[in-house]
């Protein structure tokens, strides 16, 4: 697997790879041991406290990761995710210790955005943390969120930190330029304030884990988010947290009821465009973790985990209260962004400030002038991974039998989605889309 087929890492990312295998099989070393009681060991070792906790989401994803083909580079990535897992677990409940009042900070009415993955909730994102009175949290705090830093030296070495690492992400993986743009002060998804999320699977579509997570009640999780929430929300009151994670949307009984404050915005787009799109984003991660990787097998999985994502999401939605939902189509975000925007903050009965909307509009000429100046867009097909538009229909009937009859107008078919033609699973982006298409 290469960088000719679209989902291949970078030559030297190639060739460390090599050289670590020759290494640990001369030296009869193992680069990235990956087992609890490593991960542990390491862990303790950067609490500087022994770290004893029951963890049976570990032990099954590193059951997964015992048979995956991962390089000894994929090991180490892979290793130092599950380490920051345990330490910001363990550094949350620190900050509760050294200030219990926390429990008592208020969430002001939390905007969450939900929806299949490549429907737009990072763009959305985005536009709405350009409100000035909105609270985004960027990928170096949700990385390293704890100790809360107190200190400018100490924000400003967290933010070179996740700078660097984001560099390396996109050294390793070229194509997330044009897929997800990372950047250390980019607002981010909020899945890595959770113990256990789907997004720990995505190198490998770890298949047990997925299971054991779609099995699990996941109130206990959304307990934690909360606390999360509160301590770094407590140094900033009166500002309304904007937050989203398509890995939310099998999980909204739990949101819901863990965060009664909040409103659901729920993005929505054809569903065989988005599983294409994601699934060549997973592949593009998957291949910088393994050198061996079955794009058919990647296909079916993720196919079956959103389809039932997404009929869990709408049985929670049928059960709740209904003005805790906003619904948002990719077509008419990507056509008019000010718009949507305005709608959700009407239908809120929330004001548009003025400068919010320059904010949002500085912030929509630089990345479309971005994207038009790409001269990799992301192509992605349906084929690549042994699927078609007629398959991903059937596993997602439910859904769309709810669109038709709860949105307006209705989602454009499989055949047709915005400018994005499918014709036999292919996809062919020839008009603008921003860079998370």
């Amino acid at each position: 697997m290469g960088e000719g087929d679209g989902f291949g890492p970078a030559a030297w990312v190639r060739a460390a790879v090599v050289v670590g295998r020759l290494t640990e099989g001369r030296a009869g070393l193992e680069f990235g041991r990956l087992d609890e009681q490593e991960v542990r060991r390491r862990a303790s070792r950067q609490l500087g406290r022994l770290l004893i906790a029951d963890d049976p989401g570990l032990r099954v994803l590193l059951a997964d990761l015992a048979q995956a083909p991962l390089t000894p580079l994929g090991r180490v990535w892979l290793r130092s995710e599950l380490i920051r897992r345990e330490v910001t677990q363990a550094r949350l409940e620190d900050e509760f210790r050294r200030r219990p009042g926390l429990l008592n900070t208020p969430l002001w009415r939390p905007l969450v955005v939900v929806g299949l993955p490549r429907t737009g909730t990072t763009l959305l994102l985005s536009l709405l943390g350009c409100d000035p009175e909105a609270l985004v949290l960027p990928f170096w705090q949700l990385r390293r969120p704890y100790p809360v830093p107190r200190r400018r030296l100490d924000r400003a070495t967290r933010i070179m930190r996740a700078a660097a690492m984001a560099r390396l992400a996109r050294s390793m993986a070229p194509r997330l330029r044009d897929i997800h743009p990372v950047s250390a002060l980019r607002p981010e998804e909020d899945v890595f304030l959770f113990r256990d999320t789907g997004m720990l699977a995505v190198p490998v579509t770890a298949p047990g884990y997925l299971g054991w997570l779609q099995a699990t009640d996941p109130a206990p999780g959304y307990r934690t988010y909360r606390r999360h929430l509160q301590v770094l929300l407590a140094d900033r009151p009166g500002r309304r947290p904007v937050l989203k994670s398509p890995f939310h949307l099998g999980r909204l009984a739990a949101l819901l009821a863990e965060l009664p404050e909040a409103v659901v915005v729920w993005t929505h787009r054809d569903p065989a465009v988005a599983l294409a799109s994601w699934c060549s984003l997973a592949a593009v991660l998957a291949s910088a973790a393994s050198d061996q990787m079955d794009l058919g097998a990647l296909g079916r999985r993720w196919l079956s985990f959103w389809a039932t994502e997404t009929d869990r999401a709408l049985a929670a939605r049928t059960a709740a209260d209904p003005a805790r939902f906003h619904d948002v189509g990719y077509e008419a975000l990507v056509a008019d962004s000010p718009g949507e925007v305005e709608r959700l903050y009407a239908r809120l009965g929330l004001e548009l400030s003025g400068a919010a909307r320059r904010r949002m509009s500085r912030w929509i000429v630089r990345h479309h002038h971005r994207r038009r100046g790409r001269a990799n867009p992301h192509r992605y097909s349906l084929a690549d991974f042994e699927l078609n538009a007629a398959v991903v229909d059937r596993r997602f009937g439910h859904y769309r039998e709810w669109i038709a009859a709860n949105i307006e107008p209705p989602m454009p078919s499989a055949q047709i989605s915005s400018n994005d033609k499918v014709a036999e699973g292919h996809v062919s982006l020839n008009a603008f889309h921003p860079p998370w298409d």
